[in-house]
């Protein structure tokens, strides 16, 4: 029979279709199936970034790919599946045997390789002289912005000194007051009196504390203040002497921004050479 009775709750008997549970069964396993292959490559994909190596055999991917979890029938169509989106470069196909058992798992490397050989857009200068100019333009970029440099540090040294001192004085205060307090109350006058007195001026500077935390938004620590002192002191200064900070940041990150292309380069010249 393909259906069978069930009573609801009102005792009304029903009679359910055997194939519907199936059906809904088997879509609910597919899709838990689908999400749970999901979560497995990519763990899979993480661990092929987090390996230092550029080229791995076939075996090895094998075997990452259990450790995730991966059962060894899924693997060939994971591994096609990421040569196909680019996370890898797998030849399953290729005459080279090298090749057919080699995972490539940094196309980026390989694809700088690339263009190392067949020079794609380098106008015939090569990777090396492409390196030395890119050298050059970091030079360039530091040469402008080594006055403004040291411009700063002489600005971060005022700001820094401002902002200590602040603090120094703020300690100086708390003594202060505790030394006029012992004044008044063992010398000048008496506990009785002092003790509303201390009261208040301890309770005045706990609000006063906290009122400055809640209006800057900031942490009720040392390195909170400190850091908030030295950054108002520092735009102050930044004013005052028209020092110009938006092309120093720019600077600062176009140097940033060809270190990392210069590295990038410098590593597929390395990769050229071992391999």
């Amino acid at each position: 029979m393909n259906s069978f009775v069930i009573r609801n709750s009102f005792g009304f008997v029903r009679k359910v279709n055997n194939r519907l549970f199936t059906t809904s069964t088997q879509n609910l396993d597919s899709e838990l199936k689908t999400i749970l292959g999901q979560a497995k490559v990519s763990k899979l994909q993480e661990k092929l970034k987090s390996d230092p190596r550029s080229k791995i055999t076939f075996t090895d991917f094998k075997g990452i790919a259990k450790e995730v979890g991966i059962e060894e029938n899924d693997i060939n169509s994971v591994s096609s599946a990421l040569a196909q989106s680019g996370s890898i470069i797998y030849l399953p196909n290729s005459l080279n045997e090298n090749l057919k058992s080699s995972v490539f798992t940094k196309p980026s490397h390989i694809y700088q390789s690339l263009e190392h050989i067949l020079d794609i857009e380098n106008k015939g200068i090569g990777l090396n002289k492409l390196i030395e100019s890119k050298k050059s333009e970091i030079n360039n970029l530091r040469q402008k912005v080594q006055p403004l440099e040291e411009k700063k540090q002489v600005i971060d040294r005022k700001a820094h000194r401002r902002a200590t001192a602040i603090i120094w004085t703020g300690l100086g205060y708390c003594f202060a007051q505790a030394a006029i307090l012992a004044r008044l109350t063992w010398w000048d006058l008496s506990w009785d009196i002092i003790e509303p007195v201390s009261y208040f001026l301890t309770f005045g500077s706990v609000l006063i504390g906290y009122t400055y935390f809640t209006m800057t938004k900031t942490e009720f620590t040392y390195e909170a203040l400190n850091h908030r002192l030295f950054s108002k002191r520092q735009d102050k200064l930044f004013r005052k002497n028209n020092f110009p900070r938006e092309e120093y940041e720019n600077l600062v990150q176009a140097i940033d921004k060809k270190e990392k292309e210069l590295k990038e380069l410098e590593l597929a010249t390395k990769y050229d050479h071992t391999h």
